[in-house]
């Protein structure tokens, strides 16, 4: 009996221990492995004034402000198409391969081809993890993803920060949506009851009804409504496909060739003041899931098509420049890209899908979304035609100085409500570094710019230095 309670004296003290090793590692599996983000749920995003607080390095404000040029009207019509698992090999022309998943989804490789001024093509990149429930949450709020949200609501997936949903309502009374249920869970005061066509998202075995669903009620209210403002679709077939057969399927082939023809008829009733966006929220793995970080997984499609001009073909070296600077800031691997999906990846543009955010925003002119840590896509964003380049350029400094001073601002809040040491001034100051860069740039291009003086290449410089603060932000965040 002694020798008992002697053994146990002992092993106490060591499961003590072992319990402390436990929870001490746990934590550190939390803070390191697990992505958390405290959410604000008190901010809103706001229509900024034009050049407010210019300069920001300088401790009072110029005297003299940068030209501001006017945007386009904003969109009165927007159609967004979500295809759940778009991968992005799936939409291109391919003459290698007899594969079921390719050359079965042509439109927007045509309409690119006939009309480039009209249509643009993204390879649409994905943040891990590849959930639906995750990306939707990113392609409204423009924030990074999580699998912990510190201080969200485990009660409801009802997404309480900021969004763009929230704003567009504002804008836009007559909204419809149709598919995927998880959009009314996260964002359910965005919707109208009578208007709103919500579908089980999860058997997936059923490759058609959700989508046969949701072809039942688009087609007549296309036809037979006038008023519709904005609309959103979430198709699942795709998605359900690969999860049931794989893309190596002739029901794939099916699939893909019916949301063509979606998309084909979509096209016709698109009008200069009418945008089209269609989108994967992931890819798809060669065994046709997701939710990992596979190149397969995180490279879905973005496109966009309008009646109306959508770009500026004449600045294309400008944006190609943007770009590749972009991918290699975030560390793309483009050659693997093109060696895993078989197609030449330095093509078309790898754009995050954060990246829609402040995009549509601007394209809707409907404030950015206060949370959001997305940068604009550089082809949209230009003014009326008859404005001359450097005026072109000016316009586009000014937009990309108001995205740049919705995340300064942001990363401010952030630091202030959460008192986070990796959000203190000093972590800050390196990215901040490159926005002062950019707002001294302005500064001395206005002298030229009175002086009427060619500032083109100093305007481009200023542009991409704003854009460094925003893609840096986005790989230190």
């Amino acid at each position: 009996m002694k020798l008992w309670c002697s053994s146990r004296s002992r092993i106490g003290p060591v499961l003590v221990l072992l319990t402390i090793i436990q929870l001490f590692s746990l934590a550190i599996f939390l803070k390191g492995f697990l992505l958390t983000r405290q959410t604000l749920n008190d901010l809103t995003g706001h229509v900024y004034p034009a050049w407010d607080r210019f300069p920001l390095h300088h401790s009072t404000p110029s005297s003299i402000s940068p030209p501001s040029i006017p945007s386009r009207p904003p969109f009165k019509r927007t159609i967004l198409i979500l295809i759940d698992a778009l991968r992005f090999d799936f939409v291109l022309p391919n003459t290698t391969s007899d594969a079921f998943f390719l050359n079965q989804f042509p439109i927007m490789h045509q309409l690119r081809q006939s009309h480039p001024e009209l249509s643009l093509l993204f390879q649409f990149r994905a943040d891990p993890p590849t959930t639906t429930m995750q990306r939707i949450k990113g392609l409204m709020t423009g924030s990074l993803p999580t699998f912990i949200d510190a201080g969200a609501n485990f009660a409801s997936s009802a997404v309480a920060e900021d969004h763009l949903l929230r704003h567009i309502a504002h804008r836009y009374r007559n909204r419809y949506f149709m598919g995927d249920d998880t959009w009314v869970h996260l964002f359910p005061e965005s919707f109208v009851d009578h208007q709103t066509w919500p579908l089980d998202s999860f058997k997936m075995l059923d490759l058609d009804s959700v989508d046969d669903a949701i072809e039942a009620r688009l087609w007549p209210l296309l036809s037979e409504k006038t008023d519709w403002e904005f609309l959103i679709a979430h198709f699942l077939g795709v998605d359900h496909c690969g999860h049931t057969y794989g893309p190596s399927d002739p029901n794939m082939s099916r699939k893909l060739q019916q949301m063509n023809t979606v998309i084909e008829r979509l096209a016709e009733y698109v009008d200069d003041d009418t945008l089209l966006v269609v989108m994967g929220d992931h890819g798809m793995s060669v065994e046709g899931d997701h939710g990992g970080e596979s190149i397969e997984e995180l490279t879905s499609t973005l496109f966009l098509h309008s009646g109306r001009q959508l770009t500026d073909r004449k600045n294309e070296a400008f944006y190609k420049r943007l770009h590749d600077e972009r991918a290699h800031l975030l560390g793309y691997d483009l050659a693997e890209v093109t060696r895993r999906l078989r197609y030449d990846g330095t093509i078309y543009p790898m754009v995050a899908q954060i990246h829609l955010v402040p995009t549509l925003s601007y394209l809707l002119q409907v404030p950015i979304p206060s949370g959001n840590l997305g940068a604009l896509i550089p082809e949209v964003v230009y003014p009326m035609e008859h404005y001359e380049k450097d005026d072109r350029l000016w316009h586009m400094v000014e937009q990309f100085r108001l995205n740049a001073l919705q995340v300064h601002d942001y990363l401010g809040q952030y630091a202030k409500h959460t008192h986070h040491l990796d959000f203190s001034e000093e972590k800050l100051r390196p990215m901040r570094a490159h926005l002062y860069e950019a707002e001294e740039i302005v500064y001395q291009s206005i002298q030229q710019h009175q002086q009427q003086k060619n500032t083109t290449q100093q305007l481009e410089e200023a542009i991409l230095a704003y854009d460094r603060f925003l893609i840096s932000t986005i790989k230190y965040c």
